[in-house]
């Protein structure tokens, strides 16, 4: 990914989560202002996407990602992501923990953006 690329955007539906192997990438979403809200910084070693194949939203991306520097990522299909989440239940139970404690930063952060 070349810097400027919107790798995710809000509100599409997602099939697949992206582990980052080297670069920098923002997370962000736009408030009913219009202003851009950052919600994260990711670099290697992080991952993102899961939310919307965990079924969170309704399946749909709930924020955007744009890479900020030239990037590799690897991309994980849904199904491939699930069938690893069955085998490996302490992976399963951290992204549960993990998708709540998101959720309710992602409502703080907007509702101070507002």
């Amino acid at each position: 990914m070349h810097e400027g690329n919107v790798i995710l955007e809000e509100g599409e539906s997602g099939d697949c989560l992206f582990v980052v192997v080297t670069g920098e990438l923002d997370v962000f979403t736009v408030n009913g202002n219009n202003n851009i809200c950052v919600l994260a910084h990711l670099e290697a070693g992080d991952y993102f996407g899961e939310q919307a194949i965990l079924d969170v939203n309704n399946g749909k991306r709930n924020a955007s990602v744009i890479a900020v520097a030239p990037s590799r990522l690897i991309k994980i299909p849904k199904i491939l992501f699930r069938k690893i989440l069955i085998r490996d239940n302490e992976l399963s139970m951290a992204l549960n923990k993990k998708k709540v404690i998101q959720k309710i930063e992602n409502e703080l952060t907007l509702s101070a953006s507002a």
